[in-house]
């Protein structure tokens, strides 16, 4: 178990910023101006669906931004082929062409939103997790918000058109007060592993966060009744085991995050996991010869250097996108930039939409 800070493997030399494929997500000139998140999920037909959280709406020139509308979660899917921005279908809006969000929870959820977290398509079909998110003030216009609930929304048939999707917005029940199962998920059949993030009671703060494990088993999900049986990667008596009671949740590495992404590396046979603290510049890897660890030392891959001061900005969701590297001796990710201050975002046009990354997985 580390924390980042205390001491790291200095591993920027191996990552580069790939520069090229930042025109997917840049802001245009008008229409879709900047949003975060930037999960992708690979669909049964070849193409790719990615999901945005936040989703500025509107106008930019001479680098400032007009935002007209703020979807909270959007949608763009990309075609096969070359990942060019003219192979990318966004859906910014409802049927009428009014913008608005595009997974939505239960008429009950008054004032809540959805936020995706991670999700997988299986046979065709979507399972995205994510939070149930509420407005609470905060001195962090950024951090304006609080997570109350747990939901995956699942699509049946992904190969309609995104505007026929029949979307099925399931509760999860968290097992924990502190613990959320929506930073990254794997598929290993029988079981697809979720990771999480468990913030410890009282200190809801990034600075001691840790990454822990779920599982279900893949025949659940399709399952007509809404319920989910979940195990829990614990450690209690010095042993580690797996368990329906999530009461001794083990820590897999630190920080846990919301955001994040977890992969295995099958030529070097070891799983990988990004992770971050959003109030440092700093975006690390972790690795592991098993899901369930030891996980090493969060390494440090890449150090924003254009945002400052630091302390006005927030660095975070750190993902992986296989499908867009050229071979599997490397890995692209995204990285976005955040400021703490609303009037900052609509001043800076170069915050606030996902940056594009590679590494050399072959020295990592």
């Amino acid at each position: 178990m580390s924390f980042v800070g205390e001491s790291y493997n200095d591993l920027r030399h191996i990552t580069t910023q790939a520069t090229e494929l930042d025109c997917l997500f840049a802001p245009r000139s008008s229409g879709y101006i900047g949003a975060d998140a930037a999960l992708s999920i690979p669909l049964s037909d070849g193409r790719i669906l990615w999901v945005f959280g936040d989703t500025l709406i509107g106008t930019q020139k001479h680098g400032k931004r007009k935002v007209t509308a703020m979807p909270r979660n959007t949608i763009a899917i990309q075609s096969p082929g070359p990942a060019r921005p003219e192979n990318i279908e966004w859906f910014l809006t409802n049927r009428k062409g009014e913008p608005a969000d595009f997974f939505t929870l239960p008429a009950e959820e008054h004032n809540r939103w959805f936020w995706p977290g991670t999700g997988i398509c299986i046979n065709g079909e979507l399972f995205l997790f994510g939070y149930g998110v509420t407005y609470a003030k905060r001195e962090c216009e950024a951090l304006s918000f609080r997570v109350l609930n747990s939901w995956v929304m699942r699509v049946r048939d992904t190969s309609r058109h995104p505007y026929d999707w029949q979307i099925e917005p399931i509760p999860i029940p968290r097992p924990l007060d502190n613990v959320w199962f929506c930073s990254s998920c794997l598929l290993e059949s029988p079981f697809l592993y979720l990771l999480g993030v468990m913030f410890l009671p009282g200190l809801p703060s990034f600075k001691i966060t840790s990454a822990v494990l779920a599982r279900v088993r893949v025949e659940e999900l399709f399952k007509k009744e809404h319920t989910y049986t979940f195990e829990y990667w614990c450690n209690a008596d010095k042993s580690q085991y797996w368990s329906s009671d999530a009461y001794h949740l083990a820590t897999l590495y630190q920080p846990g995050v919301t955001e994040c992404s977890i992969f295995y590396d099958a030529p070097r046979e070891r799983y990988l996991a990004t992770t971050y603290n959003p109030r440092n510049a700093e975006f690390y890897i972790t690795t592991a010869p098993s899901l369930t660890g030891p996980w090493s030392p969060p390494a440090l891959i890449f150090r924003e250097q254009n945002a400052k001061p630091v302390h006005a900005h927030l660095f975070y969701t750190l993902r992986m996108h296989p499908h867009l590297r050229a071979n599997e001796d490397e890995m692209i990710l995204t990285y976005v930039v955040n400021t703490r201050s609303i009037s900052d975002l609509l001043e800076k046009c170069d915050v606030y939409y996902p940056r594009f990354l590679r590494i050399d997985l072959t020295r990592l």
